[in-house]
């Protein structure tokens, strides 16, 4: 059984990437953050070489100005527990 579910409040989507070990970012050289250039990352991972940490305050402006959601899934159709998550528009979505 899938769990995928869209994601908008701020406190939900911090505690979901915290329970993941997921932390905000952005692709480097980015003067202003644009939704293009938003990221989750997992310290460790081979996309947290490429990326730059910023603050949560910083990555929910840009999230919230570019009116995005988060879609998270929690396990994989066997049912193994997984941790992706992606950014995707809000606009005509039901939350």
């Amino acid at each position: 059984m899938l769990t995928t579910r869209h994601l908008v409040e701020h406190d939900e989507i911090r505690a979901w990437a915290e329970s993941h070990g997921a932390r905000p970012a952005r692709l480097p050289g980015a003067a202003d953050v644009q939704c293009e250039a938003l990221r989750l990352v997992v310290p460790g991972s081979p996309a947290a070489e490429r990326l730059e940490t910023i603050g949560w305050d910083e990555w929910f402006e840009a999230f919230d100005r570019s009116n995005l959601a988060l879609l998270v899934q929690d396990r994989t159709p066997g049912g193994e527990p997984i941790a992706f998550s992606k950014l995707v528009p809000r606009d005509g979505r039901e939350l």
